[in-house]
């Protein structure tokens, strides 16, 4: 048995309404949440008060009901509601970004950039691998051609990490053009081939520049084949993105005389870890990485674009923190033998808000004074599709 003084419970609920105030413990449904006063058989659906002693309860998927221990509102020292907010990853960006910036282009030239990264979801201590990037420019240099050779280099390193790590995608300032007569375009994580609807070289030659995307902060490929028997245009690198069909008004083309002329970068991404996550085994965390270049870079921009984070309510986060506080009733993963067999209640592929509150526990007098212990609770729940379960608890708690 795992025990400790103070302790924090944790609820996982699902899109379902809270226990109506006519309905008793037995009416709880599965992943159902229920706030009771002691003393009543029904549950509470309206707020909290003064004087009032109360515990919630849950039936688990095991279709056990789950309950806190009495709890008095008068003790509750801090309450707070979190709604769902998405995680972000690091991106930097080498010369041009989407929206300024340039690589300063010289001819036969060395460029090598340097990247700094910290996979905090499997190492502890922080440790820092590098990877790096290196291109020779022709005599004849173009900034895309240099954020070409740089972005294959960067691809071909970082995915000799399992999982991959980071991303790097060639940028264009030029606006491009729209494609017409091409169709759709199906384009495949990893893979250089991309399928076009109806007629592969309709508008675009080999040379040009693809664009998936409207936008110049959407990234670019050179079309290096065009397969017009079976419509398959073959890039110069792995599609980066995710796998889809793009529509062709969500796409451009820019001519190679455009391309040459513009200004290029290329932007590094770090990419989500939780292909690999496991609770209690690989942590949900982000990539950091810091990006630097080689003097002979030259007046060549560096940007930082956005900032990491992890979010709030993710799966990653309420697996994770489900799986260490179990250990508060008793069930002693973090001391046992792998392979570990959890039965958790955060489903994958779903998001939470959260409630949680902090208490203080006067249930125990000594001889000569009151022995207080302190206890959280927190409360996951789906995000609020069909039901008002997220609301309905700031209510009864007074949040």
């Amino acid at each position: 048995m795992i025990a400790q003084s103070n302790v924090t419970h944790m609820l996982v609920g699902k899109d379902t309404d809270l226990l109506a105030n006519t309905e008793t413990r037995d009416a709880l449904e599965v992943g159902q949440i229920g706030v009771f006063l002691v003393g009543s058989t029904t549950a509470k659906t309206t707020a909290l008060s003064a004087g009032d002693r109360f515990t919630i309860a849950y039936k688990n998927s095991k279709g056990v009901v789950i309950e806190t221990p009495v709890i008095e509102y008068d003790y509750i020292k801090n309450k707070a509601a979190v709604s769902y907010a998405a995680p972000s990853q690091r991106s930097r960006a080498i010369g041009y970004n989407g929206t300024s910036g340039s690589i300063d282009a010289v001819n036969n030239n060395d460029y090598v950039a340097h990247v700094f990264f910290y996979d905090n979801s499997k190492t502890f201590g922080y440790g820092k691998p590098v990877k790096f990037a290196a291109y020779y420019s022709s005599d004849a240099a173009t900034q895309i051609e240099i954020a070409d050779g740089l972005a294959k280099n960067f691809n071909k390193n970082f995915s000799r990490e399992t999982p991959k790590l980071i991303k790097a995608e060639v940028v264009l300032s030029d606006a491009g053009t729209a494609i017409t007569g091409t169709g759709t375009l199906t384009v495949v994580n990893g893979s250089k081939f991309v399928t076009a609807g109806t007629d592969a070289d309709a508008v675009v030659a080999v040379g040009d520049y693809l664009r998936f995307g409207t936008d110049t902060t959407n990234s670019v490929y050179e079309v290096v084949a065009i397969d017009t028997a079976t419509d398959i245009i073959t890039l110069n690198m792995p599609y980066q993105g995710d796998s889809e069909v793009v529509a062709e008004a969500s796409a451009e083309y820019i001519a190679s005389a455009d391309a040459d002329a513009a200004s290029a970068g290329i932007i590094l991404t770090a990419l989500a870890t939780t292909s690999a996550f496991e609770p209690g085994v690989i942590r949900y965390d982000f990539t950091e990485f810091d990006l630097e270049l080689k003097d002979d870079f030259g007046s060549t921009s560096l940007t930082e674009l956005t900032t990491p984070s992890l979010g709030s309510g993710t799966y990653w986060e309420v697996a994770q923190n489900e799986w260490f506080l179990k250990g508060n009733r008793g069930e002693p993963w973090r001391v046992g033998n792998y392979p570990k067999d959890l039965s958790l209640e955060a489903t994958e592929g779903k998001t939470y808000d959260q409630v949680s509150f902090s208490y203080v526990d006067k249930n125990a007098q000594s001889i000569d004074r009151m022995v207080s212990s302190f206890g959280d609770v927190m409360i996951a729940t789906e995000d609020e599709d069909s039901s008002t379960v997220y609301t309905d608890l700031q209510t009864v708690l007074g949040i």
